[in-house]
């Protein structure tokens, strides 16, 4: 911490803090629920593992936490094992998440911070795009209410949906509908924080008229205390599975992550080290397997609130770890009465930032080249899967590359040999 610590920076950090928690609490749980696991473990997400990382880290604003990215990627992968649900699912994502963590680390440890930074932008933003579109399409099963095969295209799904209409629940089609315009307003016309306004008038609406018992979905009972620290489960027979997609996530994680702390550090006039934030990451998602938890990341709109909110310093970050343990403690029988629905709502108005057709389309006007590789991952991505769509992506961007350099070698040698 910065030992010229002063009492108009424990303010400014003090108010960030508090501002980030209120946002990350409705987000963490919907983000628990979008990997595929009780909302609970994502509050548990949200406060050691942030702690470590204030410990750890350079940047002075980037907030940590449960992201909708991580989240798509963790379900994606561990849904090939385990059907979600399970004690097994549970424990193999605790898995995921210790490698995740070992594999930051190490990255960060060599050295290889820098490097994983020039993997090309028009890669991870076609990649960023698809997943966005992929993380809303998944939550139509609980905005609408109906049942929607996962273990086929996309397709098929859209198919399927139009094949069930006639089975939507209309009430919780009508209080997503009014979750999502609520918080778009909120975040569009006001400064009020949308999610906990949106989960506190929900809640107290499905409480006060008992609609659980017309038929909508809740959360039910959420566990009233901190996380038990614990060993994860090793299961020496699932790592070599489970290494190539801890290695996708531990890379995309990471650069998320980056790209925010790098532009909030710019503009406090601060430099951040790469691999020092790639250790501090990897430590706090291994800190996540200890404690029954996932992966966490650098959160794009969170860092950016607590920017503006005033946070001087990396205690920002551990007032909010602290406000999340408080309501874990305190508020966890409130959310009992919780709408599904609106967590999924949170979930698909908070991944609408991450869709940026414009910048494709521009690079498409700018550089062909770049905006192809852009739209090609995106649809690998939308296509493919998660996975493939990155490294095709990647494949693609490389053989650019290498044409490039080859024609500007042939080009230099047939000036030299006219010459």
């Amino acid at each position: 911490m910065n030992f010229n610590y002063s009492r108009a920076d424990f303010y400014g950090d003090l108010k960030a803090g508090i501002i980030v928690s209120v946002l990350l609490i409705p987000q963490a749980m919907a983000y628990a629920m979008l990997a595929g696991l009780p909302p609970v473990m994502g509050l548990y997400a949200a406060t050691f593992p942030l702690i470590v990382y204030a410990f750890f880290a350079s940047s002075k604003h980037l907030s940590v936490g449960p992201v909708a990215i991580v989240s798509l990627l963790v379900a994606s992968s561990v849904s090939t094992i385990e059907h979600p649900g399970t004690n097994q699912y549970v424990a193999i994502v605790i898995l995921l998440s210790l490698l995740i963590g070992i594999l930051q680390v190490t990255l960060g440890i060599f050295r290889f911070g820098q490097i994983i930074e020039v993997l090309p932008h028009s890669v991870i933003s076609g990649f960023i795009t698809g997943a966005a579109i992929l993380i809303g399409w998944s939550q139509f099963e609980n905005l609408l209410q109906i049942k929607v095969e996962r273990n086929q295209s996309l397709l098929l799904q859209f198919k399927q949906v139009l094949l069930n209409l006639g089975d939507i629940h209309l009430q919780t089609l009508l209080l997503s509908m009014v979750s999502i315009v609520l918080l778009i307003v909120c975040k569009r016309y006001t400064k009020l924080p949308g999610p906990l306004v949106i989960l506190t008038l929900t809640t107290s609406v499905v409480w006060l008229f008992r609609l659980d018992l017309s038929g909508i979905h809740i959360i039910g009972d959420v566990p009233k205390s901190l996380p038990h620290l614990s060993i994860p489960d090793l299961q020496p027979n699932l790592i070599p599975t489970l290494l190539p997609m801890a290695l996708t996530i531990a890379i995309i994680g990471y650069m998320e992550s980056i790209a925010v702390a790098k532009t909030l550090a710019a503009k406090s006039r601060y430099s951040i080290s790469a691999n020092r934030e790639l250790v501090a990451l990897g430590l706090a998602n291994m800190s996540t397997a200890f404690i029954h938890s996932f992966s966490i990341a650098g959160a794009i709109s969170r860092s950016a609130v607590n920017y503006e909110s005033g946070a001087k310093t990396k205690m920002a970050t551990l007032v909010t770890a602290l406000v999340v343990i408080f309501a874990l403690v305190v508020f966890t029988p409130f959310f009992y009465y919780l709408p599904v629905a609106v967590l999924s709502s949170i979930i698909v108005v908070a991944v609408l930032t991450l869709i940026d057709f414009k910048y494709g389309f521009r690079l498409l006007k700018t550089k062909k080249s770049d905006g192809s590789v852009f739209f090609l991952t995106f649809f690998g991505t939308l296509s493919l899967g998660l996975e493939e769509g990155l490294i095709l992506g990647i494949c693609f961007s490389l053989l650019l590359f290498i044409s490039r350099v080859i024609y500007l070698n042939s080009s230099w040698s047939s000036k030299r040999f006219r010459n």
